[in-house]
């Protein structure tokens, strides 16, 4: 049988064997008379105690188990996308949407994640939503790992997180959300962290070389209400948050924090709770200016 080279070179190397293995196996492995075996046999072929063979073989299993997974998409509940009806992705490799929007957590609960190097092209997310606005929604979204990235392409909102319901996009591990591309087709592309009266957003973006970014106005805690369309909910508290921590990074071009009520139908006594937490060596949320349209940087 043909010994492969990465375990011929673990059977090799004898002492990096021992101490990585008998703390493990609990055994001990045998050293060969190489000098002695060589003289009586007279060939260069090479023999090796069975205790010996299981300890390479341990040793070459934990070095493979050592290298990265494959990047992979998974999905849960009510996930889709409008109007295309597209198939969702699963498992790995790098998936193109065009400029579908994905609805996470639809009337219901639904999660999203892309991780270990996976890549999304989709128009926008809007997580925790619900068409009658009753508060069915749940959705959580998850972007982990490095060079793991959803880019968001179209020509409206491009991301909301609790759309009109509950939801929470987080950002890990060197992953990216890049709502900053594509810029041609642009209405507003804008980003809003709780979208509607009565909706709970939270965005998190978490250590080194975590980022998240996006063009036009990113809002947090909006009171929108539209009873025309039944969105939002009249009268309702909306919360959002905003969290970058370990040295995570976000960008927008401006934002506005704590929205006060507007649309058709609202009354007047929507409330908006909204915090903003930047927290740990590196962390930092870049306000660039309009992008798109030139205005001055801002924060309200």
């Amino acid at each position: 049988m043909e010994i492969p080279r990465l375990l011929l070179t673990a059977i090799r190397n004898e002492q990096m064997i021992e101490t990585l293995c008998n703390p493990v196996l609990g055994l001990r492995a045998q050293r060969t008379d190489k000098e002695g075996t060589m003289s009586k046999r007279r060939s260069h072929r090479i023999s090796f105690p069975f205790q010996r063979l299981v300890l390479a073989l341990s040793a070459a299993s934990l070095l493979l188990s050592a290298l990265p997974a494959r990047g992979q998409f998974s999905s849960s509940g009510n996930v889709y996308t409008f109007p295309g009806n597209l198939a969702i992705p699963n498992g790995p490799g790098n998936a193109d949407l065009g400029t579908d929007a994905l609805f996470v957590g639809n009337d219901g609960l639904g999660s999203f994640n892309a991780l270990g190097g996976s890549a999304l092209r989709v128009g926008s997310v809007l997580i925790g939503a619900s068409g009658s606005g009753g508060g069915n929604g749940n959705g959580t979204v998850l972007v982990d790992g490095a060079m793991s990235s959803i880019f968001l392409v179209g020509g409206g909102n491009r991301l909301n997180v609790g759309h009109q319901d509950i939801g929470q996009l987080t950002v890990s591990g060197g992953g990216t959300v890049n709502g900053r591309t594509e810029t041609g087709i642009c209405g507003s592309c804008a980003a809003y962290i709780g979208n509607a009266a009565g909706s709970s957003g939270t965005l998190i973006v978490t250590g080194a070389g975590s980022n998240a970014s996006f063009l036009g106005n990113f809002g947090v805690g909006s009171t929108f209400v539209d009873t025309l369309s039944n969105f939002g909910t009249p009268g309702g508290t909306s919360h959002g948050k905003v969290k970058i921590l370990a040295g995570g990074s976000l960008t927008t071009d401006r934002a506005n924090i704590g929205i006060a009520p507007g649309g058709n139908g609202f009354l007047g006594t929507e409330r908006s709770f909204s915090d903003v937490l930047i927290d740990g060596p590196g962390s930092v949320w870049n306000i660039t200016g309009g992008t798109l349209d030139n205005a001055q940087a801002g924060f309200n």
